[in-house]
């Protein structure tokens, strides 16, 4: 480095720290820098589903709003499997071995469908006039809206074309009456 650019920096260095000490005279104590501010958190937007293309599969009422009517979700086959980007390897309770299961997690389906926050309970309803009420909060931790079973559509004669399964063990899971198949409507309640 030459001399020149040298002298420079150390003048432009001192001239800074004289800038310092000249802006804290007389303020009796050196102030404190401001703590950084937290930066601003963004929450995604809720992109909706899509009203129905084809047959509904899928009725979700008790909902903020609904693609189809003010508290009505319908979705369709198509949509569904467009959002079931999941899959995951788990033990299914009536076939003892394991079956890997592609669909979307209920947390995102509810959010997604419009379900009120306020909700609590689910009412599920199956194909064959089977029901079920469960909690929110323990289905949106582990429950998941699965379309495919190894890969393929899931046939009605093999509970589709949509089932609620478990990711996880946990009391909801380990009762095999919750695990619901050809699902058709789901209520929000609560």
């Amino acid at each position: 480095m030459s001399p020149r650019i040298l002298t420079v920096m150390v003048v432009a260095v001192l001239a800074g720290v004289g800038l310092v000490a000249i802006s804290s005279l007389g303020r009796g104590k050196a102030s404190t820098p401001a703590p950084p501010r937290p930066a601003a958190t963004r929450v995604a937007p809720v992109t909706p589903l899509p009203a129905p293309a084809a047959e509904a599969v899928l009725r979700i009422t008790g909902v903020t709003r609904g693609n189809v009517s003010a508290r009505t979700t319908k979705v369709d086959l198509a949509t569904l499997d467009a959002v079931a980007h999941e899959s995951v390897t788990v033990r299914e309770p009536f076939l003892k071995h394991d079956v890997t299961f592609t669909g979307v997690r209920m947390s995102e389906l509810l959010r997604r469908a419009g379900v009120k926050a306020s909700a609590r309970t689910l009412h599920m309803h199956a194909l064959d006039d089977y029901q079920v009420d469960l909690p929110i909060a323990e289905i949106a931790a582990d429950g998941m809206l699965a379309t495919r079973a190894d890969g393929k559509p899931i046939p009605i004669a093999k509970g589709g074309p949509i089932r609620l399964i478990f990711t996880a063990s946990s009391a909801i899971a380990a009762n095999t009456d919750n695990w619901i198949w050809s699902l058709d409507s789901v209520q929000a309640r609560g």
